[in-house]
């Protein structure tokens, strides 16, 4: 193995006694004493205010807005124990109605803190219990590095924490890696070089393969940084121990942090075990040499975006839990939330996870086929399983043996140039606030000139009062429904 251009740093921190020692090692709940140096946040809104006004005694902090990405950062300059911590507002009297919490042992990679009940990818959200919420950790938070994010807030972001705990016996060392030009022969990165920070766009060149092992976090700290694909990305990430390629934010679910993963002319993209989080785009590229598997994409812009080729799988999994499918989350707050943005012929899905995505598949361009195969698409998020409003071409659509739940049309095809549209729905559950199946027609020149629907041992039911809803799309209409049950709440 040759590292080209890579600078790898070793800093091992002395040990610092910014908190009180415990009384006992067996209690391990002492008050930390916390200095002015150790707060930061991603904004203030006054100097009474500041990051260090959220030590007990302090006015708390609060940020320039109610924005759901504000946090608060503490760096306890070695690595602690903590077993709980307290939460409440500022004296202006704004607090957190609801909150997360994440922690790091570098400062770069972060984790999403989740108790025993919990196995949120952004962490587990916390609500207000009062005028103080106290937190007891379970497991216990062992890191260098606490942030809070108020997701929610009355006001504006406010916090005034205290946190209780030990000093831990865990040595704080860090281990960093630079990346800073092309991959040009064959390289592996591995856990002990993590992580691997990258600050620009950095090539894997053609003939050229970089693996990326299990458990390494390659994490990029610029809005420009990115990982452009000529050659081959090989990620072998294993059940339990994933990969991961993220930002250096400590807000998860905080998008756009870096431009993402991009297939380039006769690159391969296969990752196993992988996190993709916080891009601008998770995967974006041709779609023909890319391959997922027991993976997860979230807290993107979009998370997948497929443009030319042929005939291309997006995921390959098995099982029934997260732990064996392909998850695919937006987590946004705002705009089109699209989990796929899809430009291509073909795309098939197989055993794969949806949350938090508005517009699962959202349509552009000219043909395009898209299958789904016992895939769960259950979230309150969801709006529509496929959005076609820009599609010149044919449709067909084909769902077996899945589930989806969404708030409006499963599918909605609101029609432009789209000249005949198919779609078969075999053994799948679908439920709707609205219409399960919607096709509607824009006011132009062209018409839709068939449409086929043709349902098989499936389950409908519509909150609304259809099921079907299919306004003046076609001269031609054709379809079977075999064996299927349709009830609505009207």
């Amino acid at each position: 193995m040759i590292l080209n251009d890579i600078f790898k740093i070793v800093v091992v921190s002395s040990v610092l006694f910014y908190g009180n020692k415990a009384q006992s090692d067996q209690t391990c709940n002492s008050s930390l004493l916390l200095l002015e140096d150790q707060f930061s946040a991603s904004s203030e809104y006054n100097t009474k205010n500041n990051a260090s006004a959220a030590r007990p005694g302090g006015d708390g902090w609060s940020a320039s807005s109610g924005g759901m990405y504000e946090y608060l950062k503490l760096d306890l300059k070695s690595v602690w124990e903590i077993t709980s911590m307290d939460v409440q507002g500022s004296s202006i009297g704004w607090y957190p109605r609801t909150f997360r919490i994440s922690y790091s042992s570098d400062g770069y990679a972060w984790t999403g803190y989740n108790t025993r009940l919990s196995d949120d990818s952004l962490g587990e959200l916390f609500d207000r219990k009062g005028t103080i919420t106290s937190v007891t950790f379970d497991p216990t938070i062992k890191a260098r590095y606490i942030a809070v994010n108020p997701v929610t807030n009355h006001g504006y972001a406010s916090l005034r924490i205290e946190l209780y705990g030990c000093q831990s016996t865990d040595a704080s060392t860090q281990v960093f890696t630079n990346v800073r030009n092309g991959i040009e022969v064959d390289t592996t990165w591995i856990p002990s070089q993590s992580p691997i920070l990258i600050d620009s766009p950095v090539a894997i060149r053609s003939t050229t393969v970089l693996t990326v092992q299990a458990g390494v976090n390659v994490i990029f700290t610029t809005k420009s940084a990115r990982l452009d694909v000529y050659g081959t990305l090989s990620v072998e990430g294993i059940e339990g121990l994933a990969a991961t390629f993220s930002s250096n934010h400590p807000v998860l679910s905080a998008k756009s942090k870096w431009e993402g993963v991009i297939q380039g002319a006769g690159g391969s993209v296969n990752m196993t075990h992988a996190r993709i989080r916080q891009a601008l785009v998770g995967i974006q590229g041709n779609g023909s040499r890319v391959k997922l598997a027991y993976s997860e994409i979230h807290s993107c812009e979009y998370g997948v975006r497929l443009s030319g080729g042929i005939a291309r799988t997006m995921t390959v999994g098995k099982g029934n839990n997260h732990s064996g499918r392909t998850i695919l989350q937006a987590h946004a707050d705002s705009g089109r939330w699209n989990g796929i943005n899809l430009y291509s012929e073909e795309i098939t899905m197989n055993n794969m996870d949806l949350f938090g995505t508005q517009k699962f598949i959202s349509v552009h361009g000219t043909n395009t086929d898209i299958i789904f195969q016992n895939c769960n698409m259950t979230d309150e998020v969801l709006q529509n399983l496929i959005y076609a409003d820009m599609l010149n071409g044919n449709l067909t659509i084909s769902v077996k043996n899945s589930s989806v739940n969404s708030r409006s049309s499963a599918v909605f095809i609101k029609a432009n140039d789209t000249r005949n549209v198919d779609i078969e729905m075999i053994g799948s559950q679908f439920s709707s606030r609205s219409y399960v199946t919607e096709l509607l027609e824009s006011r132009t020149r062209y018409d839709l000139r068939s449409v086929n629907v043709n349902i098989s041992n499936c389950s409908m039911y519509s909150s609304g009062y259809k099921i079907l809803s299919l306004l003046s799309c076609s001269s031609h209409l054709a379809g079977t429904i075999t064996g299927s049950n349709f009830s609505s709440y009207y």
